[in-house]
């Protein structure tokens, strides 16, 4: 599989995504929100995350193909977002963001 015939799956909706977007601006306020791959992967492997939040625009696909394979193997749900720019914005960060978790 190329890397632009990666799908990804399950994308949120607009609401959905609106809602996941509120959601981990409320955990940066508790600090319970792992911005980045490094602390994803860090906090997945530890066993204190509980969800997992990817943009469908990171590239290369490389980056976010352990997190989700992670993910699945720890049974954590994850979804996907359309913009990484919203996600970096939601995590309190002024640059884009590829994945976040709490």
């Amino acid at each position: 599989m190329k890397d632009n015939e990666f799908k990804a799956m399950p994308l949120a909706s607009f609401d959905l995504t609106s809602k996941i977007l509120e959601l981990a601006n409320q955990g940066l306020k508790y600090k319970q929100i792992k911005k980045g791959i490094n602390e994803t992967l860090k906090g997945i492997n530890k066993g204190v995350v509980t969800c997992v939040i990817l943009a469908s625009d990171a590239e290369p696909w490389v980056l976010i193909a352990p997190i989700v394979k992670l993910c699945e193997e720890h049974s954590i749900p994850y979804c996907f977002i359309q913009d990484q720019a919203c996600l970096g914005w939601a995590c309190g960060i002024s640059w884009p963001v590829i994945c976040a978790a709490f």
